[in-house]
């Protein structure tokens, strides 16, 4: 038998040439096994003929759902459709109302598992384009198309809105309530439109058109195109290819959002071309500007260009990690000029469960004031006469309220909803009802006694029987509420003033002025019969109008939107003007109207660490400004008066 281990060591070690011979050995070795491997995949490379490939494209041409992909060399994208499913029959009238308190017991679908199963598709189809903007745009219809036909995803109820030229995607709701459509750059063929509003009967429409005037299938329209500001922008008509650029008027994206269309939810956004310079990639993803303004977003028909890779590239990776929306029914022109895909919002309640939502409706805001009358609710019983004598130097065995519970809960619920508004003022103002109103149910704040009088206004009755003041600020026409108190509150003295009207009967102290940081005449905006007029005042200034007065403590102020023109922080804040001036407010109800929003949020942002007051009631008013009611918790007069008897 050979010994290999005594051949192997006399192989191993007798000259230095032999060493050098066996390194050289197993590199030549290393380098033909590489070669090798190239050409096994080389030959299977070329295996593939023109049959196969002939094969493969009729394959495709089988399946609806396949992409034929075009055969030019130039940038082009495929070209494909995505047949409509079965007509469902759907009646709306039939519907039951949409519960807003409950979780539906019995959901239609499973928004996390349908996000789950989806990315699990989708993020290792995107994979291969995470570096490129370009490559993933222009492969989008003919790879992406694949996860509409995972299980879950597939039992989306899709109904297709077609109007020829091209279709819109949409999930109809299951219970009835308000729907919102918003459509940036309509086109004059609005049959899918029409469709839609035949099955929704309580549809709202906004849309916008830069090259047309009139749309007569919208309720609410304006021929301009979105942009970061409210400058001309040079645009090619994307419905009319023989179209020149042109110049276009604009409106301002935020505000087109926030006043024009002035609600938190759109159940459908329709996006084309024609939309202008909208930044959708900064609206959509999660922290963005429609989720700072408190918008929802549940339903989304997007059209772009083959140009705009590297803003859907922008919006794509983000929503791909946040798995918000699900993005289905990809497909692209013949020629490849747009590309079109629908995404839903299977990440929050109010879109995905049609049963559940969060804001009452009513709570929404009306961009326009109307003229109906105020409606008179019933008042309150209270007998002013029977109560005690006010003493502090009484010491309560119990309070009514833990006041630093009040303080704790407040804080708890309040800032954490607000800190996203903070930059975006128009936005606090416009969402500060529908973002706060859950803070009212808050531990001991819900068993705050307030009590709603006429005009929307709020009180706290007194416990205890002293002398009582009212100031108002902008006394306004209508002084129901002023009435009533002064009826149910027999001892309350009331000093009011208003540029607005010359005289008040029920305001004792009044005074024809608005108050200002000067003395002098003020021109403002103020709101006649739904519309903006301008109106000169006399002004009187704020310091010496308090040094009139002669109080040291008022039970109640209220603020209205015309009152003048300083800011009311500076006086009102824990070391304010007041304060120093050793004058003491229990109560307020402060209004602020549309467009002071720089306003609102100078005086609510402090409120997290330099205030005496709590508020309740956030309003969103009909003219799109913003109310409260706020309540002093630290001074001792005023939480044994109101709160703690």
């Amino acid at each position: 038998m050979v010994n290999y281990q005594l051949l192997r060591n006399d192989f191993s070690a007798n000259t230095e040439k032999f060493k050098e011979f066996y390194r050289y050995r197993k590199s030549v070795f290393y380098y033909c096994g590489i070669i090798l491997i190239v050409v096994f995949l080389a030959v299977n490379f070329l295996s593939y003929d023109d049959e196969t490939i002939d094969s493969q494209e009729q394959n495709y041409a089988e399946h609806p759902r396949n992409i034929v992909a075009e055969q030019e060399s130039g940038q082009k994208l495929p070209f494909t459709t995505t047949p409509s499913p079965p007509l469902i029959p759907y009646k709306y009238e039939e519907l039951p109302a949409c519960d807003l308190s409950t979780d539906s017991p019995k959901p239609l679908h499973n928004a996390e598992a349908i996000a789950n199963e989806f990315f699990k598709c989708a993020s290792m189809i995107l994979l291969r384009f995470a570096m490129n903007p370009q490559g993933m745009l222009f492969n989008w219809p003919y790879t992406i198309y694949v996860c509409d036909e995972e299980d879950l995803s597939s039992r989306i109820p899709l109904i297709s809105f077609d109007n020829g030229q091209k279709q819109y995607w949409a999930v109809l709701p299951t219970c009835q309530e308000k729907t919102t459509l918003v459509t940036l750059g309509a086109s004059e063929n609005t049959k899918s439109e029409e469709d839609i509003k035949k099955l929704l009967k309580d549809l709202e429409t906004f849309g916008t058109d830069p090259f047309h005037g009139k749309n007569n299938a919208y309720g609410k329209f304006n021929q301009v195109a979105l942009s970061t500001d409210d400058h001309e922008i040079s645009m090619v008509d994307s419905n009319d290819k023989f179209s020149d650029k042109n110049f276009v008027a604009t409106v301002d994206q935020r505000e087109f959002f926030n006043v024009t269309v002035g609600t938190y939810k759109i159940d459908m956004l329709w996006i084309t071309p024609n939309a202008g310079n909208f930044e959708y990639e900064k609206y959509l993803n999660k922290d963005g500007e429609f989720e700072k303004m408190g918008v929802k977003v549940c339903q989304i028909n997007i059209e772009i260009t083959k140009n705009d890779a590297d803003k859907w590239f922008k919006l794509i990776n983000p929503l791909v990690q946040e798995k918000r929306f699900i993005f289905m029914r990809p497909m692209a022109t013949e020629g490849g000029e747009l590309i079109r895909t629908y995404l839903l919002n299977v990440a929050d309640p109010e879109c995905y469960d049609s049963n559940r939502k969060i804001v009452p409706a009513d709570k929404i805001i009306v961009a326009v004031e109307d003229n109906d009358e105020t409606t008179k609710k019933p008042l309150p019983p209270f007998n002013y006469d029977s109560l005690p004598p006010c003493d502090l130097n009484e010491e309560l065995e119990k309070p009514k309220l833990n006041l630093k519970t009040i303080q704790k809960s407040f804080l708890k619920c309040v800032f954490p909803l607000l800190t996203r508004f903070f930059g975006n003022p128009e936005g606090l103002l416009f969402n500060f009802s529908s973002v706060l109103s859950v803070c009212d149910d808050e531990e001991e704040i819900r068993n705050i006694d307030v009590t709603e009088i006429a005009n929307d206004r709020w009180v706290i009755f007194p416990k205890c029987n002293e002398n009582n003041t009212m100031v108002t600020l902008g006394v306004e026409k209508e002084t129901n509420a002023e009435s009533w108190l002064e009826e149910k509150i027999p001892n309350l003295k009331m000093y009011g003033t208003s540029g607005l009207i010359n005289a008040s009967h029920v305001y004792e102290h009044f005074e024809n002025v608005a108050i200002g940081k000067e003395a002098d005449s003020v021109k403002m905006e103020v709101m006649e019969n739904g519309v903006l007029v301008n109106k000169t005042m006399d002004q009187k200034k704020i310091e010496e109008y308090i040094k009139d007065l002669n109080l040291t403590k008022i039970d109640i102020l209220w603020i209205n939107p015309y009152y003048g023109k300083f800011s009311f922080w500076d006086y009102l804040k824990r070391d304010g003007l007041l304060s120093k001036q050793g004058i003491t407010i229990c109560q307020m109800i402060i209004e602020v109207p549309k467009g002071h929003g720089n306003q609102w949020a100078e005086m609510i942002k402090p409120m997290q660490n330099n205030s005496s007051f709590v508020f309740m009631k956030p309003t969103t008013t009909k003219s799109g400004g913003a109310k409260a009611f706020f309540i002093n918790y630290q001074d001792p007069e005023c939480t044994r008066k109101y709160l703690e008897s």
